[in-house]
């Protein structure tokens, strides 16, 4: 199977896969990231992949095929990945429902992180994805021989809005949230002073019609917020140059997703714009953030600039009413 830019949503047949040949499913809406792991483990042996960015198409595969790893983003456009996830934990697919899955996004929150250890997720894979990471990560997944719950644990696991479960089955998260009675609600997450405190805020009512590139811009923006947050409040910061590194990979995320839906939605006019304003905002010296500076003056007014470019980014036409643009 060769893909060219364009999504190919294989037709499950099992008379392509060899004996001993590992089945891997990768499900992600968007296309360049499916030939980007598609071309990433093609170096290893005895495995045959598959990708879709179809929810049923998925659902197709796993009735049909005896998959044996499934890659999926938790953020499909009309589902969500973890959905997929739970079916096939609930062994409602002709795999087994025991099967190694990674999940992968560019931005994963607490909720989806605990729904991702309730279903016995065997990895979650931070975008962007490294293709050396990548594969390290699959082929250690094909040997693992983890012994999994019963379907009808899963089963039993109720997920509303990612949050809602069992009682008895709250041990499976790291932190159980507070009581929704609770007076006060206990943070022990940073990104929760990040919201109440955020320099850069997100235009709800605003989309550039791809839902690909807002939730890679609003990634940017929780990144660069919680650098502000970060430096302005804490006085070590020895994340700082990993943080700023993450910051200029997540731009480079969403040139790279934006030149693919460009060839397929070439008259769209938001392109040359979208690519000029990250290109200036990507000239801003973030790294002197990481010089030690006492000067409060000169840190105020690189945070600045940083506000005011990042907020051009997210300025109209890239960006339209959310009324009146549906998301393509």
């Amino acid at each position: 199977m060769k893909v060219e830019g364009k999504q190919v949503d294989v037709v499950p047949q099992e008379q392509g896969k060899s004996h001993g040949d590992k089945l891997v499913l990768i499900v992600d809406d968007v296309n360049l990231m499916c030939h980007f792991l598609y071309e990433t483990l093609k170096p290893i042996p005895n495995i045959e992949t598959r990708t879709t960015g179809d929810f049923s198409a998925a659902e197709s595969i796993l009735v049909n095929s005896q998959v044996d790893l499934a890659i999926i983003d938790i953020h499909l456009k009309n589902a969500s990945g973890l959905t997929l996830a739970k079916k096939i934990r609930e062994g409602r697919y002709l795999c087994r429902h025991d099967i190694p899955i990674l999940i992968f996004s560019g931005n994963t929150y607490k909720k989806e992180i605990q729904m991702c250890l309730a279903y016995d997720i065997s990895d979650i894979l931070a975008k962007p994805l490294n293709a050396g990471t990548v594969r390290a990560r699959v082929r250690k997944a094909l040997k693992r021989n983890v012994q999994l719950k019963s379907p009808d644990y899963y089963k039993a696991i109720v997920s509303t809005s990612g949050e809602a479960y069992k009682t008895e089955f709250a041990g499976a998260f790291v932190k159980n949230l507070p009581p929704p009675t609770a007076k006060k609600r206990i943070s022990t997450n940073p990104t929760d002073e990040v919201k109440k405190h955020s320099f850069i805020k997100w235009p709800e009512d605003l989309s550039s019609g791809y839902h690909q590139i807002d939730r890679r811009l609003k990634h940017v923006t929780y990144l660069l917020n919680m650098l502000h947050h970060r430096k302005r409040t804490t006085e070590k910061y020895p994340n700082i140059v990993e943080d700023i590194k993450n910051i200029r990979l997540a731009i480079d995320d969403i040139l790279y997703v934006a030149k693919g839906l460009k060839q397929s939605n070439a008259a769209d006019s938001i392109w040359r714009l979208l690519f000029q304003r990250l290109s200036d905002f990507s000239k801003i010296k973030l790294e002197t953030f990481a010089t030690k500076t006492s000067n409060t003056h000169y840190v105020n007014k690189q945070f600045k600039e940083v506000r005011s470019k990042w907020l051009i980014v997210l300025s109209k036409p890239v960006m339209k009413e959310v009324q009146s643009e549906k998301h393509r």
